[in-house]
C-alpha cells in the first residue's frame, strides 16, 4: 500500500511539472536571477565592469544614446581621429538602451545604468532556460527539465554568460544557439523549421562564434530530410525563415563597415551563402524525390555549390575569421586563455569545464540508444548531439567553446 501511495505521489509530481512547466521555468529564472544578483551585488554597485569587450559595449551604447548613427559602429576612443569599427550588432544594444531610456526619467542616468546592466544579462538567460526546457521535454520527458536545471547549476563557464554586468554579445548568441537546438528537437516540422532558420539568421546578426554549431544544425537538417522525405516541411520552412531573418538582419543591424566584403561578421559575403543556400534547400525540399539515394545526391551537389560559390567570391575569407597575421597569433591570441585549447590549462580548470560536456556525451548516447526503435525521436536526438558533440571536441582547440559545450550538454 505504501509503494503504490508513493508511486501516485510520484506520478501527481510528475504531471503537475509537465502541466505548470512554464511557470516552474520563470521561477527558475528568477531564483536564479537573483542568486545571480545577490553575487554580482558589489560589482552592481560600483559599476564594474570587468572585461573589456563589458566596457565597450556600455560605450557603444553611450554612444548611440548620445547621438551616435544607427549604422556608425566606429568607437572613436580608439585611433583617433578616424576612430575603430567594431564588428558588432545593435541587436545586443537595443536591451541596454531601452533599459536605459526606461528608468532614466524615474531614478537618474547613473542608476538607470546599474538597472540596465543588472538586467539586461539575464533577458538571454530567460530565453535560455525555455529552449533548455522545451528540448528536455522533447527528446528525454516532459518533467525532465527540472533536471536540466539542476544540472545547470554546475554549468560555471555557460552562467557566466548571463551574470549581471556581463554585456557583451555571449549570452544572446547560446540563447539563440539554444533555441537552434528547441527547432531541431521539435516533431512539429514546420515549427522546427521555421524555429531554427529564426534563431540562425538573429545568431549571425550578432556574431559569427557559433557558426559551426549553426552550420551543423543545417546539414542535420538535411540528413533528416534525406533519411525521410516527410522532413521536407521542416527542411522548406528553415530555407526560406534562415534566408528571411538573415537578410532582414543585415538590413537592419549590419553597420556600414559591415557593408563591405569583411569576414568577422554578417556582410556581403555570409548574406550571400545564406540566401544562396536558402535557395537551394528550399528547391531541394520543393523536388524531394522519392528515392534517398536521389535526395543525397541532390544534396551533395547543393553544397558543392556553396562551397564553390564561397570559395570563388569570397577567397579571402577562406582562412580564420578572426583575420589575424601569424605575428599576432604567436605574440598575442595563442596567450589569451579562452583562445588556448583545455589541455593548456591547469588542471582544476579544465576539470570544472570538460566534467559537464563529458556527462552529456554519454547522456546522449544514452538518449539516442533509448530512441533507437523510435526513428522520428532517433533522427532527433541525433540532430541535437551532433553540435554537442562538436563544441566538446572543440575544447581541444580552445576553451571558449565551453560554455556551449556545457548548455548544450
Amino acid at each position: 500500500m505504501s509503494e503504490r501511495k508513493d508511486e501516485q505521489t510520484i506520478a501527481r509530481a510528475l504531471e503537475l511539472l509537465d502541466r505548470h512547466w512554464k511557470v516552474v521555468t520563470l521561477l527558475a529564472w528568477a531564483l536564479l536571477g537573483a542568486w545571480f544578483v545577490y553575487n554580482k551585488w558589489a560589482q552592481i554597485h560600483a559599476f564594474t565592469l570587468i572585461d573589456t569587450d563589458d566596457n565597450m559595449r556600455m560605450s557603444q551604447v553611450r554612444a548611440l544614446l548620445a547621438g551616435q548613427d544607427w549604422f556608425d559602429l566606429r568607437q572613436y576612443r580608439l585611433n583617433p581621429p578616424a576612430g575603430a569599427d567594431m564588428h558588432w550588432s545593435r541587436l545586443v544594444d537595443l536591451p541596454l538602451a531601452g533599459l536605459i531610456l526606461a528608468f532614466r526619467p524615474l531614478v537618474g542616468g547613473a542608476d538607470a545604468e546599474r538597472i540596465a546592466i543588472t538586467i539586461a544579462p539575464l533577458l538571454p538567460f530567460l530565453l535560455l532556460l525555455f529552449t533548455i526546457a522545451l528540448t528536455a521535454r522533447r527528446l528525454v520527458h516532459p518533467a525532465a527539465y527540472v533536471l536540466a536545471f539542476a544540472a545547470l547549476f554546475s554549468a560555471g563557464s555557460a552562467n557566466g554568460m548571463f551574470m549581471p554586468t556581463r554585456l557583451d554579445h555571449h549570452g544572446w548568441q547560446l540563447a539563440f544557439l539554444g533555441l537552434a537546438i528547441a527547432g531541431l528537437a521539435d516533431p512539429k516540422r514546420a515549427r522546427g523549421g521555421v524555429t531554427l532558420g529564426l534563431a540562425t539568421g538573429l545568431s549571425l546578426a550578432i556574431g559569427l562564434e557559433l557558426l559551426i554549431y549553426l552550420a551543423l544544425a543545417a546539414a542535420a537538417t538535411v540528413l533528416m530530410w534525406i533519411d525521410e522525405r516527410g522532413e521536407k516541411r521542416r527542411l522548406a520552412a528553415y530555407a526560406a525563415t534562415l534566408a528571411g531573418t538573415t537578410a532582414l538582419s543585415f538590413l537592419v543591424f549590419a553597420s556600414n563597415a559591415n557593408r563591405a566584403a569583411v569576414c568577422d561578421a554578417l556582410s556581403p559575403v555570409w548574406l550571400s551563402d545564406a540566401l544562396l543556400g536558402g535557395a537551394l534547400l528550399f528547391g531541394l525540399a520543393a523536388l524531394s524525390p522519392g528515392d534517398w539515394k536521389r535526395r543525397f545526391a541532390l544534396a551533395a551537389g547543393a553544397g558543392v555549390v556553396i562551397a564553390v560559390f564561397h570559395a570563388g567570391m569570397w577567397p579571402h575569407c577562406l582562412t580564420r575569421l578572426e583575420g589575424v597575421s601569424p605575428e599576432v597569433e604567436e605574440l598575442w591570441l595563442s596567450h589569451v586563455r579562452e583562445a588556448r585549447p583545455i589541455y593548456r590549462h591547469a588542471w582544476r580548470v579544465a576539470a570544472l569545464v570538460v566534467a559537464l560536456p563529458l556527462t552529456g556525451l554519454a547522456g546522449w548516447a544514452l538518449l539516442a540508444w533509448r530512441a533507437r526503435a523510435d526513428r522520428p525521436l532517433l533522427r532527433r536526438t541525433l540532430a541535437v548531439a551532433a553540435p554537442a558533440f562538436a563544441a566538446t571536441a572543440l575544447l581541444l582547440w580552445q576553451t571558449r567553446t565551453g560554455p556551449a559545450a556545457q548548455m548544450m550538454s
